[in-house]
């Protein structure tokens, strides 16, 4: 019996089940940066900035956006405000050895919002712990030509050279407010995990493989 056609089917399982899950409405991209603008912040300028971020569309929330989502043409934006399970917008940055994040969400007032047009996208997203402190995080990119596919994902070559920011604000007592704003030099995307469900594939492919050269071995003996 030849295993040939099982493992080429499950190896063509395994690629396909990869594409889909990279092709979906959602990415993640790593940059790197340093702070050029502070204000009420006691951060160094030029402190080294690192970190990642994600757009999410799946989790956008029904008429809380406007617009023709990818539009190259016009203004469009999508968000997930309120107390979502998902945001649009969510990142992590360590800036000088201090770790911000939109993890976990809060309980409170989360405020997520992706808005684009033919030469800008903002990326935000605030959430509020009460009704007088929040915090902010945001990425945003000016082009020439929209920083945008059709899907809503960056154009990372067509932004390579843009100017690239990211944000870091808090509010307190309904005012007082800290900022911290650095220059992105660097932002490509994350590495895509491999799923577990292809792990498994992959491991029987090897096990069908084994089984494959013992057949073939005992098969000579009896010979």
């Amino acid at each position: 019996m030849s295993f040939q056609p099982i493992i080429r089917f499950l190896l063509a399982t395994t690629l396909l089940t990869g594409s889909a899950a990279a092709s979906a409405a959602m990415a993640t991209y790593d940059f790197t940066g340093f702070v050029g603008v502070t204000q009420g912040s006691s951060v160094p300028l030029g402190t080294a900035v690192s970190g990642s971020f994600t757009l999410d569309y799946d989790a956008a929330i029904p008429g809380q956006g406007s617009g023709t989502f990818g539009s190259p043409t016009t203004l469009w934006s999508v968000a997930s405000n309120g107390v979502p399970s998902n945001l649009v917008f969510s990142e992590t940055v360590d800036i000088g050895g201090t770790t911000y994040s939109t993890s976990p969400l809060s309980a409170f007032q989360n405020q997520s919002n992706i808005v684009a047009s033919p030469n800008e996208f903002v990326a935000s997203s605030q959430l509020a712990q009460n009704a007088q402190s929040s915090f902010l995080l945001a990425f945003s990119v000016t082009s020439q030509d929209p920083a945008y596919l059709s899907n809503g994902l960056l154009d990372l070559p067509n932004i390579s050279s843009d100017p690239m920011s990211g944000t870091y604000s808090t509010t307190s007592n309904g005012g007082a407010q800290n900022l911290t704003v650095w220059a992105i030099t660097s932002l490509t995307p994350a590495p895509v995990p491999i799923p577990a469900a292809a792990w498994l594939l992959m491991s029987g492919l090897g096990g069908l493989g084994a089984l494959t050269k013992g057949l073939k071995i005992g098969r000579a003996w009896l010979r």
